[in-house]
Order: structure tokens, then sequence, then C-alpha cells
């Protein structure tokens, strides 16, 4: 594909979705979900059968089809929110600032419980 890499940030007002009613409403942004979730699906899927496959060609080839597949979902996305399908939320500053910090730091000089008396030597 030629386009840029760069994703639109932010919500745009659009009309409600509703459910389709006819084969005539069936536009690229349906297409291109479909497609989305079906990458997705088949990169999970490759991923679980190389973890199960015993013979390591079979793994190898199955492992070695992701990436193409996490490329390829990662155009799709690119397309559907150039065309606003796929639209990014933007937090608000004030609301990414309260995110990082939400959290207090944790104390590193105290130890975890030392819970290895129940394992058998």
């Amino acid at each position: 594909m030629n386009q840029g890499n760069d994703f639109v940030y932010g919500l745009k007002t659009s009309q409600p979705k509703k459910p389709l009613q006819s084969v005539e409403e069936i536009t690229d942004e349906c297409i291109s979900g479909c497609m989305l979730g079906s990458v997705k699906a088949n990169a999970s899927a490759k991923t679980m059968a190389a973890l199960e496959t015993t013979n390591p060609v079979v793994r190898r080839v199955l492992a070695d089809s992701v990436p193409n597949c996490i490329e390829m979902a990662y155009e799709i996305s690119l397309y559907q929110n150039k065309h606003h399908y796929y639209q990014v939320p933007q937090l608000a500053p004030q609301d990414m600032q309260q995110m990082l910090t939400m959290y207090a730091p944790s104390q590193v000089n105290q130890q975890m419980p030392n819970n290895n008396n129940n394992i058998p030597q």
C-alpha cells in the first residue's frame, strides 16, 4: 500500500451504526472490518498452532507467517483509520497526566515472603 504510516488520533462524530438490512448496504467499512478481524484471528490461530506443532519445519513455517499477519493487520488498520472507520481516541492532557501519576512507586527494600517451605527437595 502506498500511504503514510501516521494514525489520526481523536474521535469524529458520525451517524449511529445500525444493522445492515440488505446486501446493497455492504460498504468498504464492512469489508475492511471483516478483513481486519480475520487477519487478527489468523495471527492468533497460527501462533497457537505453532506452539502445538511437533514437526520443527511445520512449526517454523507457521511461526514465520505470523509477522506477515501482523503487517497486514497494521496496513488494514491504517486504511480504516485514514477513512475514519477505525478511530483512535485521544485522551485530554489532564487525563493522561492523571493516569501517569495514579500509582505510587514500590518500596525497593521490602522483601517478598519466602513461600518455598512447602516445595519438596
